[in-house]
């Protein structure tokens, strides 16, 4: 009787609730499997996360968003891929996009289930600049919001001086590695998405920015039912061997 009810709580504690979970999170595939992706500004490394001060928070693969290089994302094509309305970002951020990317990855979750990532921002921005205006942001369902700029707490890479990526771009700030958790409130199918953007400001602006990412999962919590089944499990065997020890 007692291995049996041993096991039930056992069992019941493993049954969680249903999560198709984040793919390929970690990026371990040395690519963007499972994510949507603009065809430029994004990267996974090594070669760039092998760098002194870069090595991702888990495995061996980081992802690099930024605003660098010559392409020409606009902010509609960045709407589109985050399935947010036309001049969703613009109100967002108060200024039009010139220039940045993003990636997005839809899943189903449920309430409760809690969503976890590391990111990192970069920027060849200065607080001293006028004009600043490179952020990087989160998108959830539709609604944004800003991670990081250049007036957010920033340090000097650590080691110091610049460091590049892929392309030979020197950031000259950065945030060092954070946490970053968005809680399920609807079971569902929801939409995460990542970027950097370089807003238009009062001067032109050729400074870069990027946005590291890595680590993300979705952590499902055990359904309340469960929790109660468990209980009535201990219960049950408390009882048990209260009435055996008095028979004896």
């Amino acid at each position: 009787m007692i291995r049996f009810l041993l096991f039930l709580g056992i069992f019941i504690v493993g049954s969680t609730s249903q999560v198709w979970a984040i793919s390929n999170g970690g990026f371990e595939t040395g690519d963007f499997t499972a994510w949507n992706t603009l065809s430029r500004g994004v990267a996974v490394g090594p070669p760039f996360a092998a760098l002194e001060g870069l090595q991702p928070t888990e495995g061996q693969f980081v992802a690099l968003i930024g605003t660098t290089g010559e392409f020409r994302n606009k902010g509609r094509g960045l709407e589109k891929l985050l399935g947010v309305p036309t001049g969703t970002l613009e109100t967002a951020f108060g200024k039009v996009v010139a220039r940045g990317t993003v990636i997005t990855q839809t899943f189903t979750a449920s309430a409760g289930d809690l969503v976890t990532f590391n990111w990192r921002y970069l920027t060849q921005e200065t607080p001293t600049d006028t004009g600043n205006d490179d952020l990087a942001f989160l998108s959830f369902n539709g609604e944004v919001t800003v991670l990081a700029n250049v007036f957010s707490d920033l340090l000097p890479p650590n080691p110091p001086g610049p460091f590049d990526e892929p392309s030979g771009i020197s950031f000259f700030y950065e945030s060092g590695w954070r946490s970053g958790s968005i809680s399920i409130q609807n079971s569902g199918t929801h939409t995460l998405g990542f970027g950097a953007v370089d807003l238009v400001g009062p001067e032109p602006d050729g400074d870069d920015t990027a946005l590291l990412i890595d680590n993300v999962a979705v952590n499902p919590v055990p359904e309340p039912s469960t929790i109660f089944l468990l209980g009535s499990g201990l219960v049950g065997l408390v009882g048990w061997r209260w009435r055996n020890r008095h028979v004896a």
